[in-house]
């Protein structure tokens, strides 16, 4: 690892050696007193060590975002840094209304009435208002969204008790 270049800054009495780096992707330079990356003899500010994957967005928030609030997010996207403060989302993230409008939800939504031939597993009445209930949330289980297993269909008013239930 090379210095860029070395300054003498007073610390008390005395004065001390303060390292200033260049980075090894974009060539700004990073001073020992920034959070810096170093991997073996390269030096990477927190930006570039990010896009390059060498740390995680949660690192990343340790060492650059320590100072914003704790739903402060970042992540790297079309190769650029973005920071969300706020516990929004990004653009490019889908939100549950995107979900469910896709092709994909539509098409487990329809599979799930299919097995259960459009009838409600409750009441065993067949109801032109059906819904496909998730059983496991579909907010805490995004990995079982799209999970035939993870649907029932229920009648408008089965599906209302169903979320009453819940409380």
């Amino acid at each position: 690892m090379s210095k860029y270049r070395t300054i003498k800054i007073k610390n008390g009495s005395h004065f001390e050696d303060y390292y200033i780096y260049s980075c090894h992707v974009c060539g700004e330079d990073v001073e020992c007193a920034h959070p810096l990356v170093q991997v073996r003899d390269d030096v990477y500010c927190c930006d570039c060590a990010l896009i390059q994957g060498i740390i995680t967005p949660v690192r990343y928030s340790e060492l650059r975002l320590y100072f914003l609030p704790d739903d402060t997010r970042a992540e790297v996207y079309g190769g650029k840094v973005h920071v969300i403060v706020g516990g929004g989302k990004f653009p490019w993230e889908e939100t549950n209304r995107d979900i469910r409008r896709s092709k994909e939800y539509r098409a487990w939504r329809e599979t799930v009435l299919e097995r259960d031939k459009h009838t409600c597993q409750i009441c065993k009445a067949p109801h032109k208002k059906l819904c496909v209930h998730h059983i496991k949330s579909f907010a805490q289980n995004s990995e079982l969204r799209l999970e035939v297993s993870n649907g029932v269909t229920l009648c408008e008013s089965c599906h209302k008790l169903m979320h009453k239930k819940r409380r």
